[in-house]
């Protein structure tokens, strides 16, 4: 309702000096320059800018050819141009609306801005300016009320659970497990175990780099750890082939597996027969080859690396699961309580293993 408002404003003072159609034409602009930096950064999503644009100029065409200035189609015609950009945006925008949340709400308010200038040529036939204004003040109010009402009802409830954040990382080769989190950690349930100073983990579970994690130390439990098997060599020219079936624990719903650059170069690799032309690499540590495979076969992943570099190729695999083990003493969550979506590391459990190939 408040974005309403600032349209119809931003129309009654573009009408000054501008006919209707030429601020449709002004806002179908906007459209095509969009579409142009979507074309190059976000090729996919152009068509909701390219269609609108190219459909709402060729009806305005139309209309300067065969209608004389003082016609009053022209307002109506102008937001002919809106019928291609309803049936393009209108869908993403109640797409984004639940799935961005109110922290994200920008990105589809711009849509919706861009939708609703089009059609604000029909506000020509209206009534007088005067009812129009308080009819306008009276939206603004409206909308004003539903923000304070809405934030002070909001709250978390089990239909609508506050989302907290923990997870569980087991390093196999030292035996230590920690308490993970990416949230709040003023939250009594998760708070009490996430006790140490936000830490990156960059170099220790590459997966969870990038960004510094609230931790705390966690009780080790056996847990079952990615394992290799079929781990041959040859090597010719001063290349070397490895050859290594990677198998994770039967609850994983991911494996990710990282290689040490620094003393070993990499040329190319074969995941289950398909080559990768280079691995995502991640920041911070050492581990400057990667790759994640989702849903890996029981039966684990054969893995064909060609090296160059002296000595074994350390290589780091880290096991995702969903849950958190038992006997690690996780806290349960109350009725208004779930854990955060992804991308989180909550809910789940890391196990990682380091070997020399």
């Amino acid at each position: 309702m408040l974005l309403l408002v600032l349209l119809v404003a931003w129309y009654r003072w573009a009408r000054r000096k501008a006919s209707p159609l030429d601020i449709v034409m002004g806002v179908l602009g906007s459209f095509a320059m969009i579409a142009v930096v979507c074309a190059e950064a976000l090729p996919g999503g152009a068509y909701l800018f390219t269609w609108p644009a190219l459909i709402g100029l060729a009806v305005v065409a139309v209309t300067l050819r065969f209608t004389p200035a003082e016609s009053p189609w022209r307002p109506v015609a102008g937001a002919v141009a809106a019928v291609p950009a309803v049936a393009l945006v209108l869908p993403v925008v109640l797409l984004l609306l639940p799935a961005l949340g109110l922290s994200l709400i920008a990105a589809p308010l711009v849509l919706a801005a861009l939708l609703g200038a089009v059609l604000l040529s029909l506000l020509e036939p209206l009534p007088s300016r005067r009812a129009f204004t308080v009819g306008m003040l009276a939206v603004a109010m409206a909308g004003a009320g539903t923000l304070v009402v809405g934030t002070a009802l909001d709250g978390y409830s089990a239909d609508e659970p506050r989302p907290v954040s923990l997870g569980y990382a087991l390093e196999s080769d030292t035996g230590k497990a920690t308490w993970v989190g990416l949230g709040d950690t003023s939250e009594p349930t998760v708070g009490r175990l996430l006790t140490g100073e936000p830490a990156r983990y960059d170099d220790r579970i590459p997966p969870l780099g990038d960004v510094a994690l609230a931790n705390g130390p966690a009780k080790a439990v056996p847990l079952d750890t990615p394992r290799t098997a079929n781990v041959s060599s040859t090597e010719a020219d001063g290349v070397r082939t490895v050859r290594v079936r990677i198998q994770a624990p039967a609850d994983a719903h991911t494996i990710a597996v990282h290689a040490d650059t620094r003393a070993h170069q990499i040329f190319d690799a074969t995941v289950e027969g398909a080559k990768l032309t280079s691995g995502p690499k991640r920041p911070g540590g050492g581990w400057g080859w990667s790759f994640d495979y989702a849903a890996p076969p029981a039966d684990g992943i054969d893995v064909v690396l060609r090296i160059r570099g002296k000595g074994p190729l350390p290589i780091r695999v880290v096991s995702i699961a969903v849950g958190l083990p038992d006997g690690a003493d996780a806290p349960a969550l109350a009725a208004d309580q779930s854990w955060a979506s992804w991308p989180s590391v909550a809910g789940q459990t890391f196990v990682v293993r380091t070997f020399r190939l």
